[in-house]
């Protein structure tokens, strides 16, 4: 009976050993997965911030280049806004404005000689006006 109780108590050290074993292997495994993980998402995250910037400064200095009127009004410019705004990560988070704070990005087609009726001129904005 000594000997049966002996063989228990092995057998049991051995599976808790093992489980252990396992469990320390598998938390490891899980650590390497992770940082791996994260070091990718963090150059996906820095290369995406460094073509936004690269785009956003392109713009801003063809803006200043040409003018905001000239850019609006001329197909071929804005054409090159729109598809430098299409290319950003977050399509529709680039935004601008003229100097009547309206935002003219929302435009789908570009309009000749003049930036656009402000946001007063559409039907819900009337009660406002007044």
């Amino acid at each position: 009976m000594g000997i049966l109780l002996l063989l228990f108590v092995v057998d049991g050290l051995s599976l808790w050993f093992t489980a252990r074993l396992d469990y320390i292997r598998t938390l490891e495994h899980a650590r390497v997965i992770l940082q791996k993980t994260a070091i990718s998402l963090e150059e996906m995250v820095r290369r995406t911030i460094d073509a936004t910037e690269a785009i956003l400064h392109n713009r801003v200095v063809r803006l200043q280049e040409k003018g905001l009127a000239a850019t609006v009004s001329s197909p071929e410019e804005w054409d090159r806004l729109r598809t430098a705004a299409d290319t950003l990560p977050d399509p529709g988070s680039l935004w601008l404005l003229d100097d009547k704070a309206d935002n003219i990005t929302g435009i789908k087609s570009w309009i000749v000689g003049s930036l656009r009726d402000g946001m007063v001129g559409r039907q819900g904005f009337e009660p406002w006006t007044n």
